[in-house]
């Protein structure tokens, strides 16, 4: 049984606290996080995440939401420190509180620049590749057959933006009688059931 005294009150409200299995991932990311701010001095969440999430033994990952409960946790029992950097403004970077104020900076002034220049406009590029594959699918579809027409398409002839992205001409938000207040990445024709929306979303495995 699992020994409800190394969580905060905080975190024994949410409704994660109700779950046996959510609260033992949340103890496996607490110790892998200070284990992994012993050898790296400081990160971001981010970074964390990658590292727990995605890396190591299977067993020893732990959902990345679970990861951010267990940085809170961690932050309000005392056993870790925020810190910020100029170069990130506002985002905040972890440490162990043992962690001497050399270091930290030292290590900050380093990362915070670097992860600065690379995640600007980033993930947007990320979410317009798997865009654009989908797009190139569609188009091959139709090509074959002009029965599955669809809506939405870039314009990978034309000059990027000044950020480095494709232009894009996104598809209607009204269809007939329907309407909505979001934006599809692409709407596909031809079923019988009606037209199919497309959205696409990164995912981790």
């Amino acid at each position: 049984m699992i020994d409800l005294s190394q969580f905060s009150p905080q975190l024994l409200r949410t409704s994660e606290a109700t779950n046996p299995g959510a609260l033992e991932r949340i103890a496996l990311a607490k110790r892998r996080i200070q284990s992994v701010l012993d050898r790296e001095t400081i990160s971001h969440q981010k970074t964390l995440e990658q590292k727990i999430s995605d890396q190591g033994p299977k067993p020893q990952r732990v959902d990345p939401h679970l990861v951010g409960l267990a940085i809170k946790d961690l932050l309000s029992l005392n056993r870790l420190r925020a810190h910020r950097h100029k170069a990130t403004s506002s985002q905040s970077w972890y440490a162990n509180p043992a962690t001497t104020p050399e270091a930290i900076d030292a290590r900050l002034d380093q990362l915070a620049p670097l992860y600065a220049s690379i995640t600007g406009d980033f993930s947007n590029h990320i979410g317009d590749a798997l865009e654009i594959v989908t797009y190139r699918c569609l188009q091959a579809v139709y090509d074959s057959n002009r029965l599955f027409a669809f809506q939405g398409m870039f314009h990978l002839n034309r000059p990027k933006s000044h950020q480095g992205r494709y232009t894009k001409t996104p598809p209607p938000k009204t269809i007939g009688s329907h309407n909505t207040t979001k934006e599809a990445d692409f709407i596909q024709f031809g079923h019988q059931d009606g037209p199919l929306c497309v959205e696409c979303k990164n995912y981790r495995e």
